[in-house]
């Protein structure tokens, strides 16, 4: 359980205050392309930016973005919130950590980030340094020796896009879930399997557009289907006729605060086969 975890992190390595699990090595030509794309992106913020978020100036060129991260965030905390027991929270690919430390202000939630991004993981670690309960870690989740059944939740927030086999992930993650465990995905697109050829060609022109070719290797599109062994329970979805007519009143009365487009998705800990 978590204890082992951080028993792990302890006999650690640790620089600016993160865990480090693994060699950055490997990941160093990733980790610099995606850093040259954050940038082109405006998506690297300075620590007092970073401390807000999601809230951000309404001026700025992501705010709308950030806005329906926000309206996913609210949904994920009061679930959370909810469960009312103490859970140990896994928020993988945690970037600079800003819902990694909203997660962790719930009175019964204790959060690990866990990331590739070295530069982010510092930033966070010192933007939100002397926070209970929260902890920042270098890792690959599928190579770290992460201890199983460590988490009661693991949260995929706008990250499964950076994964290139999906299944393979939420095995992993499955073995790293407490047995009441669960995993929540969100704020990342499933495509319909007639919709993965245009997508792909959409994201190979975007990245083209900013001169950083290579990355469109790294960014992957994942069907609805691709879930469907692991049975997940929709907990969200923005195509549902109710949710439709709720984002078309909010885009009317409150354009500046739409809601997430993303489905959020719930997958049990227990091993699918």
């Amino acid at each position: 359980m978590v204890a082992e975890l951080d028993a792990l992190l302890s006999r650690s390595e640790r620089r600016d205050n993160v865990y480090y699990l693994s060699d950055p090595a490997p990941y160093e030509e990733k980790e610099d392309r995606y850093f040259r794309v954050r940038a082109r992106e405006s998506r690297l913020y300075p620590d007092e930016v970073v401390r807000l978020l999601p809230e951000i100036n309404s001026r700025h060129v992501l705010a709308r973005e950030w806005a329906a991260r926000a309206d996913s965030l609210n949904r994920l905390l009061n679930y959370v919130a909810r469960l009312q027991r103490g859970l140990d929270l896994l928020d993988l690919g945690c970037g600079n950590g800003w819902m990694t430390r909203h997660l962790a202000a719930l009175p019964n939630v204790r959060a690990y980030g866990l990331d590739l991004n070295r530069r982010e993981l510092a930033q966070a670690a010192r933007v939100f340094l002397g926070q209970p309960r929260l902890k920042f870690i270098y890792a690959d989740v599928f190579t770290a020796p992460l201890p199983p059944r460590s988490f009661h939740l693991i949260v995929l927030a706008s990250v499964i896009q950076y994964f290139p086999d999906l299944p393979a992930l939420i095995r992993r993650l499955q073995s790293l879930c407490a047995p009441d465990g669960e995993i929540h995905v969100l704020d990342s697109p499933l495509y319909a399997p007639g919709e993965v050829a245009a997508a792909r060609r959409r994201t190979r022109d975007y990245y083209a557009k900013l001169r950083l070719e290579a990355m469109a290797d790294d960014y992957h599109h994942h069907t609805i289907q691709t879930l469907t062994p692991f049975q997940p329970d929709v907990l969200y979805d923005p195509r549902a006729p109710l949710n439709r007519l709720a984002h078309w009143w909010q885009a009317l009365m409150i354009p500046e605060r739409p809601r997430s487009p993303f489905p959020w998705l719930r997958i049990a800990a227990a091993i699918s086969h």
